[in-house]
């Protein structure tokens, strides 16, 4: 079989017997590849010696299963290995014919040799214990060509591990990690801890991408860092398309992040389980768990927690709870997440904090009013916006003495005294005056005969909250918590709304002002309302009515009053229309033209003064009533 010359002119021809037409073809396809790559760093001469058909004819199979379009990966450098199923350990692993075997074997030769370098690994599954070592990257094709097994019974406690001491700049890349049957073995066992003479040890200034673990019946991957001192941070990383997939019968976390971790990226990463619906019925752990550093069997070791880590569009499907962060936890942050098939969302525990930035939560919660979307728990903090669902359980809840949930969602009203769903909650007013919103901002609060005294909320000085009469009316009283600008009680009406802002002396509430929402109509006084012979005059005027001011500081009338006797009490305001002190105002009689009075009581009363005995008009009567 004659080989046909393609690869660039200058080259020579090797007198070795040539391969099968195919692979010559992916050969010098690769050549041409490689030529392009090396860009003349190496002569032809080297090129051939090093890429010859002599090489690739010690092993045909080895074009398939390294593959033409990785040959240009290869420099030639004395810090690259080449690994093949159908290699050999005894060959020096520097051309696609002498490629090793194992994995392991390629890595420890260049970190003993060299301290740094490249393992490539072809197509394939490789069974075998993997340590990962300073300096040392392992490249693969692909998660969807090339597979990591361990060892069949061994007690490692993940197919991959690393070495004690600093493991600084490496690369995982384009590997399906596959357990193999050995219980309670974990796939990425990632613990920093001292080695090679340093005292300082951990995972610092990688990247891990494209890589897929899944059938193991311990956690899919435990990124375990150390305690109170610095020298042992796992830092500085980017995990790109990182996915965990673990069954519901192993009961495991897909990933674990505890002790001083920090300044981490996760890209478009999966953490998955594989329990379907009804959620939360066998598994008991979440998909992600964010802790403090842990012992062995998962107990806590110390306070030294997680801090600045980022989950990027990260998918989290089937379960009993997403994501737990927890004791201290600080600066975690999930943006566009997806969430699907929990019981429990997002939890915040502990003192730690929590940030959600948008996403979307489908079937999380089970419906009947025990799940929920995001919780704040012994002291916890969780912010969350922009975030969307299909189910309304308890969407947001808090509870512990200072936790907290802030949420820019509207939720609807529901039955007065109940929950509802989103920032806007239901709250009411307990039986001292009090009303707890912890971390809400704006909330619903039922009407009540006791007067509202206090206001517990987490919010900071200069901050407000904002509460809305519902059911009925609300009453503010001075007291040791709040201030009502002079006054000592004010009454908002039903659908009104009162601000109030924090003040750092004396740490109280400063009333800022009232509402009437926008669209509330006017509150015409119904006929059995009037007294002493008073009613609307009717068509062609306006019925007697009133409403609150835009701001909600004051009363206006309208309509016109006829009939009554003079001077008497005409009808009477209800609670929220009504001045702190009694006010006396001028009207005028459609008769004759001339100005009557018209007298309001702090108890709501109308009078009409003096003898009259043309209708009245209360059009533009209007009276403050918080003085």
């Amino acid at each position: 079989m004659t080989w046909t010359r393609k690869y660039p002119a200058g080259w020579t021809n090797s007198t070795s017997t040539p391969v099968n037409a195919s692979a010559l073809n992916n050969y010098d396809k690769g050549l041409l590849d490689a030529h392009a790559e090396l860009d003349g760093r190496l002569s032809d001469e080297d090129l051939n010696a090093t890429f010859g058909p002599a090489a690739v004819a010690k092993s045909p199979e080895l074009i398939s299963q390294i593959g033409a379009s990785e040959l240009p990966r290869y420099s030639a450098q004395d810090n690259v290995m080449m690994v093949s199923r159908v290699g050999n350990d005894t060959n020096d692993g520097r051309a696609p014919g002498s490629a090793k075997k194992t994995i392991q074997a390629a890595i420890d030769f260049l970190h003993d040799a060299y301290r740094k370098g490249r393992v490539l690994v072809g197509a394939g599954v490789f069974v075998g214990d993997v340590m990962m070592r300073d300096g040392i990257s392992v490249i693969c094709m692909g998660s969807n060509s090339t597979t990591i097994k361990p060892t069949p019974g061994s007690t490692a406690p993940a197919a991959v591990t690393f070495e004690g001491g600093p493991v600084n700049g490496i690369t995982i890349e384009g590997v399906k990690i596959l357990g193999n049957g050995n219980a309670g073995q974990m796939g990425i066992y990632a613990h920093a801890r001292p080695g090679n003479g340093q005292q300082v040890g951990g995972w610092w200034y990688s990247t891990m991408r494209d890589v897929a673990v899944s059938g193991f019946t311990g956690r899919g991957i435990w990124l375990r860092g150390g305690g109170p001192s610095y020298l042992l941070p796992h830092q500085f990383m980017v995990w790109d398309r990182v996915r965990v997939f673990m069954s519901k019968t192993a009961n495991k976390e897909a990933l674990v992040v505890s002790g001083q971790v920090g300044q981490i990226d996760f890209v478009q990463c999966q953490f998955d389980s594989d329990e379907k619906s009804p959620y939360g019925t066998v598994m008991t752990v979440p998909n992600v768990l964010i802790t403090d550093e842990l012992n062995d069997d998962g107990t806590s070791a110390s306070a030294e927690t997680p801090y600045s880590l980022t989950f990027h569009t990260p998918t989290l499907q089937g379960g009993w709870k997403a994501v737990l962060v927890q004791r201290l936890a600080s600066g975690i942050e999930f943006i566009n997440s997806h969430l699907e098939g929990f019981k429990y969302g997002m939890q915040a525990d502990s003192n730690a904090s929590l940030t959600i930035r948008g996403g979307s939560f489908s079937n999380v919660g089970n419906g009947d009013g025990t799940g929920w979307w995001t919780r704040a728990t012994n002291g916890g903090v969780v912010s969350s916006s922009n975030v969307t669902g299909n189910i309304k359980d308890k969407t947001h809840t808090s509870d512990g003495n200072i936790g907290s949930v802030n949420d820019v969602r509207q939720g609807p009203k529901n039955a007065v005294g109940s929950e509802t769903d989103g920032l806007t909650k239901q709250v009411s007013v307990d039986a001292n005056g009090k009303v707890i919103l912890k971390g809400n901002r704006t909330a619903f609060c039922s009407t009540s005969s006791t007067a509202i005294k206090s206001i517990e909320s987490s919010a900071t000085p200069g901050e407000s909250i904002f509460l809305e009469a519902f059911g009925g009316p609300l009453t503010f009283s001075t007291g040791s918590g709040l201030m009502l600008g002079g006054e000592n009680t004010l009454t908002i009406p039903d659908k009104a709304v009162a601000q109030f802002v924090r003040l750092d002396v004396l740490n109280v509430w400063a009333l800022v002002g009232s509402t009437q929402r926008p669209g509330i109509p006017w509150v015409p006084v119904a006929s059995g309302e009037f007294q002493n012979g008073w009613s609307s005059v009717g068509e062609p005027y306006s019925p007697v009515a009133y409403r609150l001011s835009a701001d909600g500081t004051e009363v206006l009338l309208v309509g016109a009053l006829t009939g009554g006797t003079s001077p008497g009490l005409a009808f009477t305001l209800p609670p929220g229309y009504r001045p702190v002190k009694g006010k006396r105002l001028s009207a005028y009689s459609v008769g004759n033209g001339g100005g009557r009075g018209i007298e309001v009581g702090s108890d709501g009363t109308v009078k009409v003064l003096g003898g009259v005995t043309s209708p009245i008009s209360l059009d533009g009567v209007r009276f403050p009533i918080n003085i």
